[in-house]
């Protein structure tokens, strides 16, 4: 009687073991599925991006693309570039960061949004970009 406690209790850990096994190989089999959905989403945002904004063979037009559209600074050495969705403008994150927050300090109890300071696209003040 004791041996077949023993083996039940054996056989139920046993089983615990596989289906733990199995829910993680399924949430990797889906977390690999969601990255996958993510990528080809990045993908199509830049294909979309570089539609909309051809690049130009223009030396003079590609040294513009490395600098910000405010500041004139050029990116690197710890300055990236922020790409506005709504019209393709690139500007650094400090003059993107300031440019937010002035707008969000003067906001209204009303106005809830931001505007894009090329395009004037509107974009709720929590999101990164429009």
């Amino acid at each position: 009687l004791e041996h077949a406690k023993d083996q039940a209790k054996q056989d139920l850990e046993f089983v615990k073991d596989q289906a733990t096994r199995e829910k993680r190989a399924m949430k990797l089999e889906h977390q690999t599925e969601i990255d996958s959905l993510e990528l080809d989403r990045t993908r199509l945002q830049i294909e979309n991006t570089n539609l909309k904004f051809p690049q130009s063979s223009n030396n003079n037009d590609a040294e513009t693309h490395l600098r910000c559209r405010i500041c004139t600074n050029m990116y690197g050495g710890g300055k990236f570039p922020v790409l506005m969705k709504c019209c393709g403008a690139q500007l650094c994150v400090h003059c993107f960061e300031a440019s937010k927050a002035t707008q969000v300090a003067n906001l209204s109890r009303t106005a809830r949004s931001c505007t894009c300071d090329f395009c004037r696209t509107s974009y709720h003040s929590t999101e990164d970009t429009p």
